[in-house]
Parts: structure tokens; sequence; C-alpha cells
């Protein structure tokens, strides 16, 4: 949700997408302070207006006022974009099967399909609206518009797109915020200057569509969400520097009744699937925790940009992060207790190369961290990051015909997991080029092979080599001197397939110990069938 409020004055800025990953499910002391340790940014190339999150949260769905829509993944922290055809958009919702997301622009309602990224439509209101801000009821079948010009609340049919009814809210003041309980039976708005209306959305009751409460409390009210269990509604005020969370029990009364205090002046609200913790969205640029069961706060941290303002926060429903939109450039994660250095890497294979090696791994836990790049380590010397940030990454500096040690380790914003057990490796030169290879005469392969020049050393002879498909194990060679450029391999079985290398032996000056390159490339050859 993304509730309206002036900025006192604040230019004009690029805004953007904070990112905060949690893990407080059942959280009820203060002694659960937020450890911030894991941090990224991600651009959405955009001003956000709004932010929502996938029921399977896996994907953060940000909408901006440049009419664009940015799908952001929270682990590999890829951004894809949809242009809308969206005049000032100002909120959006997913649908509760995830398939769709719906935008609320100047004078329609905008509509992306997940599963066709390509397909969108729109629907209009009654005239004159400038919808504000949409919920989508559990069972996925309606929408509710809070328009802005009319003050209003409409009900949408959202299989035929039809307006079901509008229902005007009191005192005709526009809404800073709109939420459907989770249950399906309630839907709320508040305003700016203290206004809570409470409408029956119960297809199943008499009183379906109508407000059926009006409560009067705090200006200032910026946010709300209901809990988990439907039965209360939690609203986020400011009022005169009056910070505080209102608690709002559904079924009696949302006046002044109780309430949290956070640390900052909310924008906006939401809260943990378990309903024991409530975000508050803060114009100081912070992010407020706030114990539903002791009523007190937990804790208060800083985004990245801790002077811009956070204007829309929303919760995963995997308890594992929630997503806040913030005056500044980028996505920001934010670990908490549960993050932890990786697990240790284990089953290292090693490919050699020419002054190389490609090293492949399993990865062990990431901690409750996203990882954030692997090192390597030769010969105990210092830590070096790879380029690659998955399995395999290449190991480059090593000299040939030297043996290495090599060891691995991952580390993310936490800090390093345990060093690897040590990898053996010998690089060897780069061989030969295998040309051609082919089948000549009955059971035999002729290759013919370019020489890889490179100085300082005395070649003496080249290796063919076959095997077949499917094995490791040498089936049969030839070796020809250092001048010739062709050999054939006898004596292989017919009609089968092989693959054929060549390799380059040769001796340094000032040793008379053998050495050999690296295989060529293979060549896969099948053998002439019996005459």
């Amino acid at each position: 949700m993304n509730p309206r409020r002036p900025l006192r004055g604040l230019v004009a800025a690029i805004l953007a997408i904070s990112v905060v990953a949690v893990g407080l499910a059942g959280v009820s002391t203060a002694s659960a302070a937020v450890n911030p340790y894991v941090q990224y940014q991600v651009s959405v190339h955009g001003n956000p207006t709004a932010v929502a999150i996938t029921p399977n949260s896996a994907t953060i769905v940000v909408v901006t006022s440049t009419e664009r829509l940015s799908f952001i993944d929270p682990v590999l922290r890829y951004v894809t974009n949809s242009d809308m055809t969206c005049d000032s958009p100002n909120d959006v919702a997913v649908s509760p099967d995830g398939t769709s997301v719906y935008v609320a622009c100047a004078t329609e309602v905008w509509e992306h399909n997940f599963a066709d990224p390509e397909v969108t439509d729109s629907f209009s209101l009654p005239g004159g609206v400038a919808p504000q801000h949409i919920a989508i009821t559990p069972d996925g079948s309606r929408a509710y518009i809070a328009d802005g010009a009319t003050a209003q609340l409409i009900a949408v049919d959202l299989d035929t797109r039809e307006t079901i009814t509008t229902i005007p809210l009191l005192n005709g003041i526009s809404p800073s915020d709109l939420a459907i309980s989770p249950n399906g039976t309630r839907a709320i708005t508040v305003t700016s200057e203290g206004n809570i209306d409470l409408f029956d959305i119960d297809p199943n009751s008499a009183d379906y569509n109508t407000r059926i409460r009006n409560d009067t409390s705090s200006s200032g009210m910026h946010g709300v969400v209901f809990s988990p269990d439907s039965t209360r509604a939690y609203i986020g005020l400011d009022d005169s520097g009056n910070r505080q969370v209102e608690i709002c029990e559904v079924g009696t009364y949302c006046g002044f009744n109780s309430s949290i205090d956070p640390v900052g002046s909310p924008l906006a609200i939401a809260i943990s699937p378990d309903g024991n913790t409530l975000y508050t969205a803060n114009y100081q640029g912070t992010v407020s925790l706030l114990n539903v069961v002791t009523e007190n706060p937990i804790d208060n941290y800083d985004l990245r940009n801790d002077n811009d303002p956070v204007t829309a926060i929303a919760a995963a429903a995997n308890d594992k992060y929630i997503v806040a939109a913030q005056y500044n450039d980028g996505i920001t994660i934010v670990g908490t207790t549960v993050a932890s250095k990786p697990g240790r890497l284990t089953a290292l294979r090693a490919v050699r190369g020419d002054g190389s090696a490609s090293i492949s791994f399993t990865a062990g836990s990431d901690g409750g961290s996203p990882i954030t790049k692997y090192q390597y380590m030769v010969d105990n010397g210092s830590w070096t990051d790879a380029v690659e940030t998955s399995s395999p990454i290449t190991v480059t500096g090593l000299s040939n015909y030297t043996n290495h040690r090599i060891s691995l380790r991952a580390v993310n914003a936490v800090g390093a997991s345990r060093m690897s057990a040590a990898l053996k490796v010998r690089p060897r030169f780069t061989g030969p080029v295998l040309d051609t290879a082919t089948a000549n005469g009955f059971a035999s392969i002729t290759a013919n092979f370019s020489s890889v020049l490179f100085g300082g050393v005395n070649g003496f002879r080249y290796s063919v080599e076959v095997k077949e498909v499917g094995t490791t194990s040498l089936f049969g060679f030839c070796r020809v001197g250092v001048s010739v450029r062709s050999c054939s391999v006898i004596g292989l079985n017919p009609d089968t397939e092989y693959n054929v290398t060549v390799t380059h032996f040769f001796r340094f000056p000032s040793s008379e110990d053998r050495r050999k390159t690296l295989p060529s490339n293979a060549v896969t050859v099948r053998t002439n069938p019996n005459p």
C-alpha cells in the first residue's frame, strides 16, 4: 500500500525501493533487535509510488511514476521492467493466485498478466474518479478502489470488469489508505484528517457493500493493515509529532483505544504473516519494528539513505523480508539475526587449463543471507574474488607444470564460510589443434593436426589418442615425430564412435623430464562398418 502524505517541501528526487530481510516470526521481546547484516541495492530506474509482493514471496512488484512496472527477484536481485499505458499510477495490488497485477491509474485500473507479460488490459470506472488505492478480495473476485476525486469506495467485479457499487466515504474526505481483511469480510479506509470508515464486503451478509461504522481519531493517518485473523486493524499516524500506531478493534471500536509508539512518523504500515510484528515506514527514513503482543517497540533502523522518507512498505508471506519505497536509487536488503556465515563448499573438482583451472563445487547453505561472491586462495596466499558468482569458477595466474593447492570459500554480508578442503591442480600448456579426424579404411581413424607454437621447449613427438564414446579409458593411440602432422590409429572396432584428441610431448631445455600439453579439442568419429 502507498498512503499519501505531503512531503513537507521536499524537492522532487529519485525514489527507490528498499528490501529489508527479516526473520522475526514469533518475536515477543525487545531482545530480538535487528542485526543489519544483509545490504544491497538494485536500481528500478524510475520513481516508485507503490510496492507489492506476490503471494509466493518470489517477486517484488514496483510501480513507478514514470509509468513502468518493475519485477524484482529478491534472491537473484534480477530486475525486469514493463512499460504501462497508465497515467499517474498511484497504487498496486497482486491477485491472490499471483497471476495478475492491478495498478490504480489516474482514470482507470490497468492489469498486467504474469503468465503472459505481453497481455495487458484496463477497465474504466464511473466518470470523474481518480483511483488512489486498490485492494483485491482474498478470493480474487473483486477489487475495491478508493477514489481520491469523489471520496468514495468503488467495488468492481474482476470477471466482468463492471462496477458493482459505489459507497460514499463519510465527510467526503479523500482516503490516505485502504485495506481488506484476510477473511474477506471487511474493508477499511483512513484519511489524513482522522476519519476511519469500516465497510461490510461479505457477499453473504445483509449489509453487503455498505459502510457499517465511521469513527474519528487523531489526524495524520497514513497507512492501515489488518491482523491475519481479521479482528484488528493497525493505523499509522503522526498528529503534530504524536507518533503512534493506533489499534482498531474491528468488532467494537476503531477510535483512539490503544496504541504502540514507533520511533518515527509512520507513512505506511505492514504486518508479519504471524501477526506478531508490525513494520512502519517512517518519514525520517527509518523502519520501526513493533511488537504486537506486548504493544512495545522492538527496534528502529535506518535504511541506506536515512535522510529520505520511506513512503511505502509490504511484508512477504514467507516472513523473510519486507520491501519499502524510499527516496534514493535502488533496492536495499538488510538481514536480521537469522543470518549467519555461509556453509562450507564441498565436492570440489578441477579441470586444469593453461595457467588456470576451472573449479566446480557444491555450495552449502547461504546462512539466510544471499551469497555475494566466491573467493579462492592459491598456495596459502591471499583470498581473491572470483569473477563468477556460481559453480564453476576460474582460477587464473597459475604456473604451468607446478603443483598448486587451491581452496575456496563463499561470502555473504555476514562474512566468509570455512575454507574448503584444498584441491591439488597442475596446469599445462595448451595442446595442438586437431584439424580433422576421419574414418580411414577398415577400423582405423586418421587425425590431422596443427602445432601450437610456444618457445623455450624441445618438442619430440605427438600422440593421437582415441577413447570410445561414453568411456574414459584409452582404446588406441598412435605416435609420430615432432615434424609430422598426421597419424592413423588402427585396430579399432568397426562401426563404433570414438573421441579423438592429440597431445604434444616435449622437454624443457634445462630438464630431462618429459612433459605433455593439455589434450587438443576432441573430434568424434564413427569408424567404417565391416565391408
